[in-house]
């Protein structure tokens, strides 16, 4: 069981390690930003289109079905890492044969052709979906401790390997060099550490109990990553590699700040909610005090971004990333909704409903595509509020299946839900300002504004959780007790 001084320390490390591994990316991503193309990025953006998918594929979901199984032996998950590798090679291969064919056939004397930076780049999948297994192991003992360390390494080596190469005009090829950089070290501080206990087996009944678990799950990775990337898609085939450039960079700084909070909920709300899926009460209860954590944590910190999210990028990118601000600034409130999905989504893969979470996704596939195609003439402003309208329906849809699952009462998580709308009502329009490019107030007044909107919302929450009439009895009992005394 997963005691409570685990559990914090546990969130403690995992705020460690998401602090620190995305400042550390973050830094590399605003050095290369600076010293890279608009193109290079929008290049780059297109191959992880493929490489990141052919990952969910290849990691077979064991990775989740080694966290939610209550309990497994060394051999057995040796032989899970065997199999991984295994299909990961096979992809690999595959991938890297049909990138070099495109590129000899058509892409001849082009050393910056996406079919050859897509060649090298699958050679990542090799070590990617082994190490998420590895990592799986340490997270469902919660020891976050190591995960931090080997991603803090990892993260360190593979920067200084991409900021060298841009800095000798490289291009795209730094992009690349660096996740193959990382990806390898990384499964090689996980591998050297397990090595002594590793066995090379293939437990036929261990990889076919892991595949009912994991076979779903790959299903509503694909449709999720298909939802999710489908702008990108779409940009890539009617646009060129500079709008994609200017969308995917503008999404992946929101990432980096979304992730923060992300992390989370893999490395600590999975496991926990895994541990609590045969105590339903318990599991309602930590559900509902997640939801009202992250409420109060995103909806200020996101809402901040997006207010500034000019300055921010302007500042931080440059000019040539001035487009970029707006696609931040939407996605920005795009990431509070987000936030929630993972928790829902968290929450259903606990009590090992991933054949449900795949019919989940395929709605949401179908629904991203939908919004997508009726605003893809309309630039990537349209498509960037085309997402945040779909993770604002599908949050919806995942909230209504998993109270029906786990037996929520609806009307207390409205409650919830419509109070912190309301006592954020300051900063919402603070974003509707600044999303119609109402320039009304000098920085400093807006940056006084948001505090004061941000305090006003903070205090009203905590105020509407606390129970004055008890407050006041109980302070009169204890004055009188001490009286007497």
């Amino acid at each position: 069981m997963l005691g409570k001084a685990k559990i914090i320390k546990g969130i403690f490390w995992v705020g460690l390690k998401s602090i620190a591994t995305h400042f550390m990316g973050f830094i590399t991503f605003l050095i290369l930003a600076r010293l890279l193309s608009v193109e290079d990025f929008g290049k780059v953006a297109i191959v992880y289109l493929f490489t990141e998918l052919a990952t969910h594929v290849a990691g077979m979901g064991f990775a989740e079905g080694l966290i939610q199984r209550y309990e497994y032996k060394n051999r057995q998950f040796c032989s899970a890492i065997c199999f991984v590798f295994f299909v990961s090679a096979v992809i690999s291969l595959f991938l890297f044969s049909v990138g070099l064919f495109f590129h000899i056939y058509a892409y001849k004397g082009d050393l910056e052709s996406i079919p050859l930076l897509l060649s090298f780049t699958a050679l990542a999948l090799l070590f990617s979906p082994s190490s998420k297994c590895f990592e799986a192991k340490y997270r469902k003992s919660l020891n976050i401790q190591k995960i931090a360390k080997y991603e803090l390494f990892s993260i360190f080596v593979s920067a200084v390997v991409g900021v060298s190469l841009a800095f000798m005009g490289f291009g795209a090829w730094s992009l690349v060099f660096q996740t193959l950089t990382l990806n390898i070290v990384r499964f090689f501080s996980y591998f050297f550490t397990e090595v002594r206990s590793f066995e090379f087996n293939i437990d036929k009944k261990f990889i076919k109990s892991l595949s009912r678990f994991g076979l779903p799950t790959i299903g509503s990775k694909i449709m999720q990553y298909s939802s999710n990337k489908a702008a990108h898609g779409l940009l890539a085939i009617l646009y060129d590699v500079y709008l994609l450039g200017i969308y995917s960079t503008g999404n992946k700084l929101m990432v980096v700040f979304k992730e923060q909070f992300a992390s989370l909920c893999g490395h600590i709300i999975f496991p926990v909610f895994s541990e609590q899926q045969t105590q339903p009460e318990q599991l309602v209860k930590s559900l509902f005090k997640t939801i009202q954590l992250s409420l109060i944590f995103s909806i200020i910190i996101f809402s901040a971004l997006s207010v500034f999210s000019d300055s921010i990028i302007i500042i931080l990118f440059g000019e040539k990333w001035a487009d970029s601000a707006k696609i931040f600034s939407i996605l920005a409130i795009a990431a509070i909704f987000n936030l929630q999905e993972r928790i829902f989504t968290a929450c259903l893969k606990s009590v090992g409903k991933t054949g449900l979470l795949f019919k989940v996704s395929i709605i949401n596939l179908i629904l991203s595509i939908s919004i997508l195609l009726l605003v893809i003439n309309y630039g990537i402003v349209a498509i960037a509020y085309a997402q945040l309208l779909k993770v604002l329906l599908f949050c919806i849809i995942l909230c209504k299946v998993t109270s029906n699952i786990i037996k929520i009462n609806l009307q207390p998580l409205r409650l919830l839900y419509f109070k912190h709308l309301f006592f954020s009502l300051f900063l919402i329009y603070l974003v509707y300002l600044n999303l119609l490019d109402v320039d009304f107030v000098s920085f400093e007044k807006k940056l006084l504004l948001l505090f004061l909107s941000a305090f006003i919302y903070l205090v009203a929450t905590v105020l509407s959780d606390f129970n004055l009439k008890s407050f006041v009895f109980d302070s009169l009992r204890k004055i009188r007790i001490l009286g007497l005394r």
